[in-house]
């Protein structure tokens, strides 16, 4: 399931990240989709589409990145951390949930 999930989150960062390198060099290879042209054109449509300045659409990218990266990469640590980790919050999660029970009404003293 995480290989998954990080298969899911690296492959479209690598793949803007080549496309973005690409076009930003225009190293097209003769593909129109590598371009120059192209890459200002689709970012002209999500300009419109957003309602914002075209230019700032890859700094928001970026940071969008940087985010997921700040989210995914202590997931992936704990995840394999787990066997460390995880019993001891276990053990926490337990004793708290039983200190946080109500007594019994057995044990309320009579008035």
């Amino acid at each position: 399931m995480f290989r998954t999930l990080l298969i899911l989150w690296l492959a479209p960062i690598v793949l803007l990240g080549i496309w973005g390198g690409l076009a930003a060099n225009d190293m097209h290879f003769g593909y129109q989709f590598f371009s120059r042209a192209f890459f200002d054109h689709i970012m002209q449509i999500y300009g419109n589409l957003l309602g914002i300045d075209p230019q700032i659409i890859p700094g928001m990218v970026v940071k969008a990145v940087i985010f997921d990266s700040a989210v995914i990469i202590p997931l992936l640590i704990a995840f394999r951390m787990r066997a460390r980790w995880w019993p001891q919050a276990k053990a926490k999660i337990g004793s708290f949930i039983a200190a946080a029970k109500p007594a019994s009404r057995r044990s309320i003293p009579a008035e």
